[in-house]
Formats: C-alpha cells, sequence, structure tokens
C-alpha cells in the first residue's frame, strides 16, 4: 500500500508540472460554411408616395382623394403586407399592390407604359393611367365601401 501511493504521488506531481507549463498549440481552420443558405434581407420600399414634394426631376403625382379611398378599401391603403410582400388581391390573386391592379386586364397596358404594378411608384402611376381612362369604373366590386 504504501508504495502504491508513493506511485500516486510521482504521478500526480509529474502532472501538476506537466500542467503548469505553457504549451502553445497550433490551429489549421478551415473556411467554415454554413449549413442552411439564409436569403438575403428584404429591402421594404416606403409605403406612401412623396406627392407632396419635388426632390426628384419629375413632379410627383397628386392623388386624387376618392383614390385614396379607394386604396384603403381594395388593400387597407398598403403596397406590402407586414412580412414585406406585395399585397394581392383576396379573391384574384391577379390584383396587385395598393390599388389591386389586375395583371388580366392591366398587364398589357401597364408593362406598354413601363409601369412596374409590383412597386408602389408603378403601381401609384398605373392606378392613375386607370383612373384617367376609365374612371373608378374598374374598382367599382368595392364600391360599397369607398363611395359612402
Amino acid at each position: 500500500m504504501g508504495t502504491e501511493l508513493l506511485g500516486l504521488l510521482i504521478l500526480s506531481s509529474l502532472y501538476v508540472q506537466q500542467a503548469a507549463t505553457p504549451v502553445s498549440v497550433a490551429y489549421a481552420q478551415a473556411p467554415v460554411q454554413p449549413l442552411v443558405e439564409m436569403p438575403q434581407p428584404r429591402i421594404l420600399e416606403l409605403e406612401t408616395p412623396n406627392i407632396t414634394g419635388n426632390s426628384g426631376k419629375t413632379p410627383k403625382p397628386t392623388i386624387p382623394g376618392i383614390l385614396e379611398k379607394v386604396a384603403f378599401c381594395e388593400s387597407g391603403g398598403r403596397q406590402f403586407d407586414k412580412y414585406g410582400n406585395v399585397k394581392l388581391g383576396i379573391v384574384d390573386k391577379r390584383d396587385i399592390g395598393k390599388w389591386q391592379i389586375n395583371t388580366y386586364w392591366w398587364g398589357a397596358e401597364a408593362k406598354r407604359l413601363g409601369h412596374d404594378i409590383w412597386t408602389l411608384e408603378g403601381n401609384t402611376a398605373m392606378a392613375l393611367h386607370i383612373y384617367k381612362t376609365a374612371g373608378l369604373q374598374p374598382w367599382k366590386a368595392s364600391a360599397y365601401c369607398w363611395s359612402v
């Protein structure tokens, strides 16, 4: 029993001496690859166009009050949902954005005019074009809301 104890003491003193000696270890690190590709964050557009100022080269359009009411009734007055996605129609998914411009009826015309209805600016420009050429008739389905 005495020799076992002596052996244990010798081993423990060697361990303590080794632990007290600084050891430098170099690690080679390989580039870390992500396990899952993360989507790029979205940059949201402003909800309301600058309709009073003229900070750009082209003047901003004046939106008639009735058209703002139409937008509120059609989409809650918003181009994007709470997740940053363009609002689509509930009944017809071809209705796009703040003024719910229908791509079936107005898509080709919007493209011809250079209005991207998926953006707030393009949706607004197309809504103004529709209002000037067809009046409120294209939004008659929501007239119960905006004509009050």
